[in-house]
């Protein structure tokens, strides 16, 4: 069985979010570390799970 060739990855990943995205100008560059605040545990989680979502939306492997 023969695999599809690797797709071009953007520049940037997007989050899915527009209002962040349009700030970020296009997403967060590649490659990048992310290091996420907040006081609530939940924000960061569904955050990350959004991000993942997106992500696997787009064809791109999400861990």
């Amino acid at each position: 069985m023969m695999q599809a060739p690797p797709k071009a990855m953007a520049p940037r990943a997007k989050t899915g979010i527009p209002v962040l995205d349009e700030r970020l100008q296009g997403g967060f560059p590649r490659p990048s570390t992310l290091l996420l605040f907040s006081d609530k545990p939940t924000e960061k989680r569904l955050f990350g799970e959004n991000f993942a979502i997106q992500g696997v939306k787009a064809g791109e492997a999400c861990l």
